[in-house]
């Protein structure tokens, strides 16, 4: 099987109600098929739910499987995660769904490419096994049970509207994600209007593919391109982090302020240190708890609401000590330590 994957056996608990933030549409998801017995695809006597995320080696992603663990210790499921080594890789991820197929009571995926694997998805869920998605969300709603994940527009006109209130008449660049990617559209689009409607300017938007060496590259040109810059936003920690290199590098740090989103622990790190200024938190590690909280309810023959948004707040120097305290304490509840 392509990619890492980690098997964590669950202890038995006596917890079997969670509250999620639920969406409005109040509709009640159901299987495609009869649901597949859950008692047929156990471990250690558990039932096995199946967490697919988007990458393995990335802090973010740690947190969101470190959630999904947290819900299933306390659901008594037995948690397999997996997933590819990066988010490019959506062949890797594709495989991973069909193998995951032969094991899985549940699963909860978090797909890198929503158009490419739609059709593998749908496949799997008309096998009727409960399908949860997460993070970035499916056009196709009859592939899937439920969603649970940030309103990314949303945030992201929080954080444009947070550099609008912050830096007086900004004049800003966006550095965003795979060109295709609806989640990091939906940042940017929200950015802009959160920048624009709070009296700055967006003069331009480049895509990294989420890659910080690209990210880089983007940084580089639009500061040739803008010297009247004073912020770049970047749809992900990462790409902000390698844009702050540059920024840092030829002198304009006071200048040019740099945003993130995410706030990962790397990002939380730079904010400390006074790189960069600020972020929109998500809150992965509850995502994660919120993908196995549905499955579960899902399993036990629950009607549970179709969309589920996620919390997200704004991160500066005032709050990351508090921030990246509290999801040290989640992590080590985890049985994870990242390097903090």
């Amino acid at each position: 099987m392509a990619g890492k994957r980690r098997t964590i056996a669950m202890l038995l608990a006596g917890i079997w109600t969670v509250g999620l933030a639920a969406g409005c549409d109040g509709i009640g998801a159901q299987s495609a098929a009869p649901m597949r017995n859950a008692g047929s695809y156990t471990e250690n006597g558990k039932p096995v739910v199946t967490v697919i995320t988007k990458a393995m080696e990335s802090n973010y992603w740690n947190m969101v499987q470190a959630g999904a663990i947290l819900e299933g210790e306390a659901l008594g499921y037995t948690i397999h995660i997996i997933g590819p080594n990066s988010e490019e890789n959506v062949q890797a991820e594709m495989d991973q769904i069909v193998a995951a197929q032969e094991d899985s009571a549940a699963m909860v995926i978090a797909p890198n490419d929503p158009n490419i694997l739609v059709s593998t998805i749908a496949d799997a869920h008309s096998a009727g096994i409960p399908i949860v998605i997460i993070d970035s969300n499916l056009t196709d709603e009859t592939a899937y049970d439920a969603f649970a994940g940030t309103n990314n527009y949303e945030a992201g006109k929080a954080l444009g509207e947070f550099v609008g209130t912050h830096q007086s008449d900004a004049v800003v660049a966006v550095i965003t994600g795979a060109a295709e990617s609806k989640t990091h559209k939906d940042r940017a689009d929200g950015i802009i209007e959160g920048v624009e409607s709070n009296g700055g300017m967006v003069l331009d938007k480049l895509a990294a593919d989420s890659d910080r060496s690209k990210a880089i590259a983007a940084a580089q040109s639009l500061l040739d391109l803008y010297p009247e810059l004073t912020a770049i936003i970047a749809t992900s920690d990462d790409m902000a982090l390698g844009a702050y290199e540059v920024v840092a590098s030829v002198g304009k740090a006071d200048a040019v302020r740099v945003y993130g989103f995410d706030a990962s622990v790397d990002g939380l790190r730079s904010i400390i240190r006074g790189e960069l200024t600020a972020a929109a938190a998500q809150y992965p590690i509850q995502m994660g708890r919120d993908g196995v909280a549905l499955a579960d309810r899902i399993l036990r023959g629950e009607a549970v609401e179709k969309n589920n948004e996620t919390p997200f707040a704004m991160v500066s120097k005032e709050n990351a000590e508090d921030f990246l305290e509290s999801l040290r304490t989640d992590l080590e509840e985890a049985g994870m330590k990242l390097d903090f």
